[in-house]
């Protein structure tokens, strides 16, 4: 079966999910499926950072619709949210 390319414009919504490592997620795949199956403009990514707080910061910066953590960015850990 073959995914159907995603082509982000101005308008696409973005979500991702952080932590490290990230780079063995499926949360991408399975999250980009159910955006295409449902004919949305959203795409969702991985970013790698232990900076939990920091990808907070970034998320309201750049206006990510939804985040998704891992560890080491949540719990009582030096990367912890806030």
């Amino acid at each position: 079966m073959s995914e159907r390319p995603v082509v982000p414009s101005g308008a696409t919504r973005v979500a991702c999910v952080v932590g490290d490592p990230i780079a063995h997620s499926l949360s991408p795949a399975i999250h980009n499926a159910a955006f295409g199956a449902l004919g949305l403009d959203w795409i969702y990514t991985a970013f790698p950072t232990t900076d939990g707080a920091g990808a907070v910061d970034a998320m309201r910066v750049l206006h990510i619709s939804g985040m998704s953590v891992t560890m080491p960015c949540k719990g009582s850990g030096g990367g912890g949210l806030r």
